[in-house]
């Protein structure tokens, strides 16, 4: 069974000021905190590596947004190499910069000048072993040298290896770097994870010994520190005229294809991907976004390889119209699977609704996913790119039974 976090303790001010004060920096920010608001709930607080964190994290990957959040309990901040100036600037000018920690998620093993808390290895797509190898030795060197305090692996949606297996390849990383057996400074691990999929913690998919468990399960056991970066929060995610169009003149193109060959073409024995044979299913007109990040990245370069070597054979223009038509879709699929995604996220909540305690029956459908994110077992924090509605998260007592919620989603 997955152990929940730590809670917590708050913890005034010593009286004394002739010896060290024994706390931690992030431990003084939380303790400044609780003092300035006595309502803030110990459940905002988890402990990650020795430091104190708030359970919702700033997602500056993409864009630094309002640091307003900086001040009133989030002091674990999310970053990118595009956005790690800006974000340096505005922790520097908190009044106790040391109070915050930060994450760098990184495409290799290359680290700024100015160094993170920690840095998370998030390549765009599975590399090979070898330079999975390169690039766990080069974030080992950097905890051997003191420039980080640890690493951690983002285990991407559209691709990756199991848990374990990057802990085993990190461990003889490790072995290279101290020259002797030791144990690796992977200690963080960022998943994609909303209540559209929870399978790092409903889906045994690596193990622990010989005994298959989830994702999280295994990071609890081990004391890894979890990252949740949710791809699905209720938005206004209407796409573009431009991606509409797009996504029509696909299906005309595929519908004048199909009566042309007088049936869709075969590949392995199954039949290449169709947006009318989806429709036709019951299927929304795109793929949410941990469908589409999987298509995109594993599918999408069969399909695309299949048709060309059609196309070439054949001479047939209207192959070629459609592989262009499917072109000029990709750009748009990201915010197609955004906005496919709305309705059924809309229905979870709805489902979910009756079934938390009274505090958060009425509280918008972002604070309760984020109530629900936060609650699971094992989850450190939870990286959002703005924060609307912090307090009723922040003071609000945890889920006390979150098991309850993931059965009603699984159900769905």
């Amino acid at each position: 069974m997955v152990r929940s976090m730590l809670r917590i303790e708050h913890t005034d001010t010593p009286s004394s000021t002739s010896s060290p004060d024994p706390r931690s920096p992030s431990k003084l920010y939380a303790d400044r905190l609780w003092q300035a608001h006595p309502r803030v709930s110990p459940d905002w607080w988890r402990e990650a590596l020795g430091h104190t964190v708030g359970k919702l994290a700033l997602d500056w990957r993409h864009a630094v947004t309002s640091p307003t959040p900086l001040a009133e309990g989030c002091n674990l901040v999310v970053a990118s190499p595009a956005t790690w100036t800006e974000t340096c600037t505005h922790l520097a000018s908190q009044p106790s910069p040391e109070g915050y920690v930060s994450l760098l998620i990184l495409p290799d093993a290359t680290l700024p000048e100015t160094a993170p808390s920690f840095a998370i290895w998030g390549p765009e797509n599975l590399p090979d072993a070898t330079t999975r190898q390169y690039v766990l030795v080069g974030l080992e060197t950097a905890v051997q040298q003191g420039r980080i305090e640890a690493y951690g692996v983002h285990l991407s949606a559209g691709g990756s290896l199991p848990l374990h297996q990057w802990l085993e390849e990190a461990t003889t990383a490790a072995t290279t770097v101290w020259g002797r057996k030791k144990r690796a400074a992977l200690r963080w691990v960022g998943v994609e994870q909303d209540l559209l999929n929870l399978s790092h913690v409903t889906h045994p998919t690596t193990r622990h010994r010989e005994e298959e468990v989830s994702t999280l399960e295994l990071a609890s056991r081990l004391g890894l520190a979890v990252l949740v970066l949710p791809q699905v929060l209720p938005a206004a995610a209407e796409p573009s005229q431009a991606a509409l169009e797009a996504l029509v003149e696909v299906a005309q193109t595929e519908s004048e294809l199909n009566q042309a060959l007088n049936g869709w073409p075969h590949t392995q024995g199954q039949p290449l991907f169709s947006v009318l044979a989806s429709l036709g299913q019951g299927y929304t007109p795109w793929p949410t976004p941990y469908v589409w990040q999987a298509w995109r990245t594993q599918v999408w370069p069969q399909v695309e390889a299949t048709w060309r070597t059609l196309a070439a054979q054949r001479d047939d223009a209207l192959m070629a119209a459609y592989l262009t038509a499917l072109e000029r879709l990709l750009p748009h699929g990201e915010a197609l699977s955004h906005a496919a995604a709305q309705p059924v996220l809309a229905h979870i909540v709805a489902s979910l609704r009756p079934q938390v305690p009274q505090v958060w029956q009425n509280e918008a459908d972002t604070t309760l996913i984020l109530g629900v994110l936060t609650a699971l077992p094992a989850v450190t924090a939870v990286a959002v790119t703005t924060m609307s509605a912090l307090a009723p998260l922040r003071d609000a007592p945890g889920l006390p039974d979150v098991a309850h919620v993931l059965q009603g989603v699984e159900s769905l």
